[in-house]
This record gives structure tokens, sequence and C-alpha cells, in this order.
């Protein structure tokens, strides 16, 4: 399926490192020669942010098209469509044969062989991806093998970002999703401590969210660059007006705030 995430590196100490990689459908750790050693189930079909690791928590928001709870569909296995739908008996689907409201909005992203029809393996791949949920999550990191029910702390499933990642910043966790609605969680149980619009920066969000000096930063796509002062019941201090867009992540580099935009690359600060 779709992966646009990039994975994570997380330091043990003595106990070595992890490789977390975020894909669809799971979360997985690796070992560095390969080897798996846990993995979280549950994540969307397609995840673009990436893992925000404190201590031994992780943070990671993933949302797709069809991933709300409210239109998600729980289609039944190959095995019974084909007893109930496959008229001419060939062990494949075809758009006459599968009930309206079951059809595959994108056909040919699951008709791996294009040929007009769907086999058990395509039908796999299009009923993985209509149960899968969007959401962001909290995971302990440490376990060993499945651990989605021990090590997934919550999920919290509403008002979710599309590609900008989530940020702790101050014990507070910070959301961004497209039409300037920004939230704030409580890390620890993923409570909503404050939601409101952006009024002036309502607009698609690509760059995720960056901190520093007390202050949040978040980046329009069209260039609406928006400074929040940090905290549980955060307030917009500044909306400024880049004039073009931005789809980077802004980097911070001692006491300077990088940003790029479509042609130009900035430097603010002191």
């Amino acid at each position: 399926m779709h992966s646009f995430s990039t994975p994570a590196v997380y330091d043990w100490g003595a106990g070595g490192l992890e490789i977390i990689v975020p894909g669809s459908y799971r979360m997985t750790g690796y070992a560095p020669d390969g080897s798996e050693l846990w993995r979280v189930d549950g994540l969307t079909y397609q995840v673009k942010s990436i893992p925000v690791l404190a201590g031994d928590r992780l943070f990671f928001n993933g949302w797709a098209p069809g991933g709300e709870p409210a239109v998600r569909l729980e289609l039944p296995p190959f095995g019974e469509m084909s007893e109930r739908f496959d008229a001419n008996g060939d062990a494949e689907l075809d758009k006459e044969e599968i009930p309206a409201n079951w059809l595959p909005d994108n056909w040919a992203m699951h008709d791996r062989n294009k040929n007009g029809m769907l086999n058990a393996r395509d039908w796999a791949h299009y009923r993985a991806r209509r149960v899968s949920e969007n959401s962001c999550m909290a995971i302990r990191l440490g376990g060993r093998g499945n651990v989605t029910g021990s090590h997934r702390l919550w999920r919290y499933q509403k008002s979710l970002p599309d590609v900008a990642s989530p940020l702790l910043y101050e014990k507070v966790l910070y959301l961004v999703r497209n039409g300037g609605i920004v939230t704030a969680l409580e890390p620890a149980s993923g409570a909503v401590l404050k939601q409101g619009r952006l009024s002036d920066a309502i607009d698609s969000y690509y760059a995720s969210p960056v901190a520093g000096d007390g202050k949040i930063y978040m980046l329009s796509e069209t260039g609406k660059a928006v400074v929040l002062e940090a905290g549980s019941d955060w307030t917009v201090l500044q909306t400024n007006d880049l004039g073009e867009e931005v789809y980077a992540t802004p980097a911070i580099g001692g006491d300077c705030l990088y940003v790029r935009t479509a042609s130009k690359l900035y430097c603010f600060g002191e």
C-alpha cells in the first residue's frame, strides 16, 4: 500500500538500537540486523507523518481517505463473497457482481493484474484498506511480539491531520488539521485540552509544526505562518503571510527558524 512516513531510530543505550517503521496497517520495531522485535496493528493504510519519540513513549498520527470511523466498511472475506455473489463461478468478482455500496472507489488500485476483476488476493487488499482506521495513538516502547493490546496506550480519532506530524512540546501534544483546526492533547491519556480554529489561516497543512522559545510555529500550504503561545490553553500571537506555498517542515538551528517556501529560503532570528 502507500507508506510515505520516515522511520525513526530509538537508542536504548546498553539495550541497543531499534529502527521503528510506520507502515500500512502496522508499526514495526526492528533490530539493526532486520529481525522484528515488536509490532502494533491498527494503523491506517496510508501513513505520512513521522513518529515522535519521548522517553519510552511514541506518538504517531495516521490519516487516509475512508479511514474515518463513520465510513469504515466491514467487508466479508473472499470465500463468503464468492459464495454469495460469484454468479458465473469463475472465482473472481466483476463490478456487476459486487453490491454497489461495497464497490471500490478506485478499482484500478485493487485490480492488481488489470483484468477488470478482483480475485481473492485483490479482495483481501481492498478489505484490509476499508477496515483500517485513522487515529493518533500513543505506544509504550519496550515490548516484544504483537503488543497492540499491551503497549498501545490510547487512540484519538477526531480532527486528525492528513500529512503534518504531531508535535510534543512542554508536556502538550499538538495536532494541526486541514482547515486550520489545532488540537492540544494530554500526552499521558490522549484527552483533549483545547481545540480551536486558526481564523486567519483556514488552509491545508503539509508542513509539520515546530516549537521553540515557548512558541509553536505552524505554516499553511499557501504560506500563512501562525505563531502560537504554547500551552494547554494555547493562543494565537501572530499570523504572517509569506505570499507563496509552503510544504516543507521548518528547521530550527540555534536561535534561528529556517523556512523554505516554493522559491525562497528564509532565516528568522534576532
